[in-house]
């Protein structure tokens, strides 16, 4: 899938829509411990077939490490993210890394149950400027990505629904 760079850079956000923690990993008043929600296993809406994504904690429950596959024959691909939280900037922060050897750093606030993460950055002589919001919902969280080019409009270019497999 062509927005696979983009898909798994969402699943991390997804983790601080919850407050529930399990007694392994941090104490409730520690914002990472909105992390928890993330760990598991995920995939996307469309692409149940092809689309993996597992997360889990990276001991002691510090950040998530996700990794995903999209073994989908015409855009096969791989990746790996990680979420944090900095306390210094009061903000949870993002990184990826693909197959293709691309990278991506975003930071996140909370408002309310929707999170939204920006970022920017240089891609093929362009300047990017990204904005991801992950909604929560019965099924798992609502994604979308927005992205800016050389200062241009705002255009969504992925709209996804993942869904929490285990």
């Amino acid at each position: 899938m062509h927005t696979f760079v983009r898909l798994s850079c969402i699943v991390a956000a997804t983790v601080v829509a919850s407050g529930t923690v399990s007694a392994q990993t941090t104490p409730a008043s520690d914002p990472r411990a909105r992390l928890s929600l993330l760990v598991g296993t995920w995939t996307v809406e469309g692409s149940e077939s092809t689309y993996r994504e597992t997360c889990d904690w990276l001991t002691p429950a510090s950040f998530v490490v996700c990794r995903a596959e999209d073994t989908n024959p015409a855009d096969r691909a791989v990746a790996l993210s990680i979420l944090g939280y900095s306390p210094e900037e009061q903000a949870y922060t993002y990184a990826s890394y693909n197959g293709s050897g691309r990278t991506r750093a975003l930071r996140a606030w909370l408002y309310g149950e929707k999170w939204v993460f920006t970022g920017q950055g240089d891609r093929a002589g362009k300047s990017s400027r990204w904005q991801v919001s992950i909604t929560p919902n019965a099924r798992g969280f609502h994604f979308r990505q927005e992205t800016s080019e050389n200062g241009g409009p705002w255009a969504a270019d992925v709209d996804i629904q993942y869904i929490r497999l285990k």
